[in-house]
């Protein structure tokens, strides 16, 4: 920051000393923060410098441990290396037969994922046994949740209200066709009683 821009910042009226002050300030803590990002890029520098020494440390420890094993450990070292990459690859098949299952009753592919991972195993029939035992829970659920909604629908009273029924409703004013319906008793008592009325039908 410039002399000009502090002044903009604290206003016209700033003193040079207050230029000054601000400046300063400034100054101080980049230079302070600069300091703590020089001080945390070395330690950076140094850890990693003690990760790479520590990975060539347990890799001559490693080969140590196997110059110093006899022929029988070593196969069996390899024999488990093996069994944890079967196991493996027996999960990874796993997951995608129970995902197919999931997605094909409905489930989104990253659903699928997020459940298949929660219980797959290394047993292809005991993964794909509890696959299909969600799927059924799935669908029982679903099918109450569509029964339910029929029924709310069904049950739903849709009879229009007065609101938006254009009823006509009879507002007192004899007109030609009412006149028309009435009997002649009510006829003669009508014109009798609203001569006016009646003279304007």
């Amino acid at each position: 920051m410039n002399r000009e821009q502090a002044k903009k910042l604290l206003g016209e009226n700033a003193t040079d000393e207050q230029v000054n002050a601000l400046l300063t300030s400034i100054h101080d803590e980049v230079s302070a923060k600069n300091d703590e990002i020089k001080s945390l890029t070395d330690k950076l520098t140094n850890n990693e410098s003690e990760i790479e020494k520590l990975k060539a440390s347990d890799l001559e420890l490693q080969k140590i441990k196997e110059s110093q094993m006899t022929e029988q450990e070593k196969a069996k070292a390899l024999q488990d290396q093996l069994n944890a990459q079967v196991s493996e690859y027996k999960r990874l098949t796993n997951s995608a037969k129970a995902k197919s299952i999931l997605v094909g009753a409905g489930i989104s592919s990253e659903r699928a994922d997020s459940l298949v991972s929660k219980f797959v195993k290394d047993d292809e029939q005991a993964t794909l046994d509890l696959a299909n035992e969600f799927v059924a829970e799935f669908n029982s659920v679903k099918e109450l949740t569509e029964k339910k909604v029929k029924d709310d629908i069904l049950n739903t009273d849709v009879t229009p209200n007065g609101s938006n029924v254009n009823s006509k409703k009879d507002d007192g004013v004899m007109t030609w066709d009412k006149f028309q319906s009435l009997s002649l008793e009510e006829q003669n008592k009508f014109q009798s009683e609203h001569p006016t009325e009646f003279e304007a039908l």
